[in-house]
């Protein structure tokens, strides 16, 4: 009997084990895991004029970019910064599916634009 219980538990330890091996992880673990890299990503992005930043909202990987100047133009701005962010939706999608590689639960990329005084310039979302 106790050897049949012996059994049972390791057997039972084994499967919680090996569920916490091959569990996928969050979007959040995975950020906080890819930390270093992610923010190697966004200082070679940084320039005297703009800050870059990866966070997970959810399933979603977001990209927020900040300018450092507030912007009078507002209008005119996110119109261009609208059209250069769609015209790098490749990259996103790129980035997006090479996240979800390691997790499949990520829904999809998102891309915001700041000026200095936090007025929100762009929003797209990348699927």
């Amino acid at each position: 009997m106790k050897r049949t219980v012996s059994l049972v538990l390791c057997a039972l330890i084994t499967l919680s084990l090996s569920s916490c091996f091959f569990r996928k992880p969050t979007l959040e673990e995975y950020m906080k895991q890819s930390k270093g890299l992610y923010e190697l990503i966004a200082q070679t992005g940084d320039e005297d004029d703009m800050e870059m930043e990866f966070t997970a909202r959810g399933d979603d990987l977001v990209l927020t970019v900040r300018l450092k100047d507030k912007v009078n133009n507002v209008e005119a701005v996110s119109e261009a910064m609208s059209k250069a962010t769609q015209d790098q939706r490749d990259v996103y999608l790129d980035m997006l599916h090479e996240v979800q590689k390691q997790v499949p639960s990520a829904e999809s990329m998102i891309v915001e634009f700041y000026d200095a005084s936090g007025v929100l310039l762009v929003y797209e979302q990348f699927k």
